[in-house]
């Protein structure tokens, strides 16, 4: 196991796996996806999206945003990675 985490699938224990996104990824990823939001789904567009539809993507941009150091999100610190204990 390396020292720190890739961004790709990780499980903790047995709760169920998820994505890790590594705060340089997430970064650029929230920023790709709100200029497409944008681009797609301007103030007055013509084309119907569902509102609630909108408000995830726009929820999921900000979270990726929030590995922004410089956002001050509350970030979740588990123990350092190469602590963590590998499951075979």
């Amino acid at each position: 196991m390396s020292e720190r985490p890739e961004t790709g699938p990780m499980q903790f224990g047995e709760d169920w796996p998820g994505c890790f996104i590594r705060g340089d990824n997430a970064c650029y990823l929230g920023r790709l996806l709100q200029e497409l939001l944008d681009t797609v789904v301007p103030p007055l567009s013509p084309i119907e999206y569902s509102v609630m539809e909108v408000e995830q993507l726009r929820s999921f941009i900000k979270m990726l945003q929030s590995a922004d150091v410089r956002s001050g999100a509350q970030v979740h610190k588990p123990a350092p990675f190469g602590q963590c204990k590998e499951m075979k």
